[in-house]
């Protein structure tokens, strides 16, 4: 048997475009995933000061949740 190495297929534009597509739907869906754990995220933090509202008089703490 020969040791001959196999030759990669090259990427045609067709499949260029379909793993483009993918990975766009990909990036689409991961976006919205992290809009809505950033909206959860500061959802519990605002209901931590209601909770412990000596929290809102240190500026430290709540200018860290904006920024």
């Amino acid at each position: 048997m020969s040791d001959k190495p196999k030759v990669p297929k090259r990427m045609t534009v067709a499949k260029l475009g379909e793993r483009m597509e993918e990975l766009t739907e990909v990036v689409d869906i991961m976006h919205g995933e992290l809009g809505e754990i950033k909206e959860l995220l500061k959802t519990l933090i605002e209901l931590q000061i209601v909770q412990t509202p000596a929290i809102a008089d240190n500026e430290d703490w709540v200018d860290r949740m904006y920024s």
